[in-house]
Order: structure tokens, then C-alpha cells, then sequence
């Protein structure tokens, strides 16, 4: 793994006042970052998740419609994914607070206007892949691989804040012996944004941390063994 921000350790409890927003723990150990997430009630934890099981990215959330979305500021800007390699077959399920990405597609656009409970879903998740395309990358033993949305939904965390979250598909021509992966969602927006990211390998059934931060925008390399 290269260029993987490894300067200090760190470890986040956000809150509004007396509510959680969404509890993440971050332990760096030199390169190695160690997270664990308890991102909604209900949720499997990333600790919990084993290597290779694709379907807890497409099936654990259970959608909450017709919430408003939260306008207050958050004390730490974080988001969780957890990506599963299938084979040839990538699938990435990634979790953010709703008003920071709603934001990061106003800028994106430019249309202040914006707002989730205010478009289509068809319409906002065009905009969210258009927005995804530039700031999440992939290359599988150095080809770039095409992103898709395959699903999406909103949810409430436990203190009721409406968060996003997003299957993402990719292809390699083959199975990778290689990733390479520059994850900068929501770096335009948030100085301290922090994407925390756990990738899964089922063939090697490894389970590997990722730690990304606005400050050091560089992609980061996995290499897997044979099986």
C-alpha cells in the first residue's frame, strides 16, 4: 500500500449536542489503519463482515423515506464503505451524512438549489455518478474500470440524521492481482473529510483497512496474493 496518510493517530466521537451522529473509531498503527464502525442500529459491523460476502453491500440497508434532511453542521466529516472483490467483480457500498453530499452536488453542478428531497431519485443518482466518476477512481492491475450505480437509498442514523448511501459495480477484465484506488469523495467540500474504507478479498479472504483524508489526495495501491 502506498501514499496512505499515515502521520498520527486518531480517534472521532461526533456529535451534535447531545446526539450521535455517527461513531467511528480510527486507530493508525504506522500504515495500517484499523476502523471500526457502528454506523446505524440494525447495521452489521465492518469487523463483522466476512471477506467476500458481496450481498451485506446491497442488502443491509433498509431505506427510510419521507425524513427531512439535517441542515446542522457535523463535528467530524466522515464517510464508511465497505468493498467486496468478487472475482473479477467489484462492489462497493459507500455511507455518508446526506447534507454533505447534497452540498458537494451543489458545487458540482452549480445550482445551490439542490436538494435530495426536492429531485427525482433517477435524477440525483445520475448526478451522484457524475460526481462519483471524478472523485473515486479504480484500476485493476493498471486499467481503468468503469463505476455503475446499481442501488441507492436513504436512512436515518440512530439520533434520526438522514444519511445516503450507494452500491457502486466495477468490471476488471480478469481477477486483479491489483488495486489501485484514489477515494476523494467529498474532499472539495471538507478540509477534514475522512473516508474510511474496509475492502474485502474473497479469494484470499483478506479483509484490508483503507484510510483516506482531504489533506493527502493520493491513491493507494493493494496488491493481492495468489490463492
Amino acid at each position: 500500500m502506498d501514499g496512505a496518510g499515515c502521520s498520527a493517530g486518531a480517534a472521532v466521537n461526533a456529535r451534535s449536542g447531545a446526539r450521535a451522529r455517527l461513531r467511528v473509531g480510527v486507530t493508525l498503527v504506522g500504515c495500517v489503519v484499523i476502523a471500526a464502525a457502528d454506523a446505524y442500529a440494525g447495521d452489521v459491523r465492518l469487523g463483522n463482515v466476512r471477506a467476500g460476502d458481496s450481498a451485506h453491500l446491497a442488502s443491509n440497508a433498509s431505506p427510510v423515506s419521507g425524513t427531512a434532511l439535517s441542515g446542522r453542521d457535523h463535528d467530524v466529516h466522515v464517510s464508511v464503505s465497505r468493498v467486496a472483490v468478487e472475482g473479477s467483480e467489484i462492489f462497493w457500498r459507500i455511507r455518508c451524512f446526506a447534507d454533505d453530499l447534497e452540498l458537494a452536488l451543489r458545487q458540482h453542478i452549480r445550482d445551490s438549489t439542490f436538494a435530495f428531497a426536492r429531485s427525482r431519485s433517477d435524477i440525483a443518482d445520475s448526478l451522484v455518478l457524475g460526481y462519483t466518476k471524478n472523485h473515486l477512481q479504480l484500476s485493476a492491475d493498471g486499467v481503468p474500470l468503469a463505476v455503475r450505480l446499481i442501488r441507492s437509498g436513504t436512512e436515518a442514523d440512530e439520533s434520526g440524521e438522514q444519511v445516503r448511501w450507494y452500491v457502486l459495480s466495477f468490471s476488471a477484465p480478469a481477477p486483479p492481482e491489483s488495486l489501485r484506488i484514489r477515494h476523494a469523495m467529498l474532499f472539495d467540500v471538507y478540509r477534514d473529510q475522512q473516508n474510511l474504507v474496509t475492502l474485502m478479498h474473497s479469494a484470499t479472504n483478506r479483509r484490508l483497512p483503507l484510510y483516506f483524508t482531504a489533506g493527502n489526495d493520493i491513491a493507494q495501491t493493494v496488491t493481492f496474493d495468489k490463492p
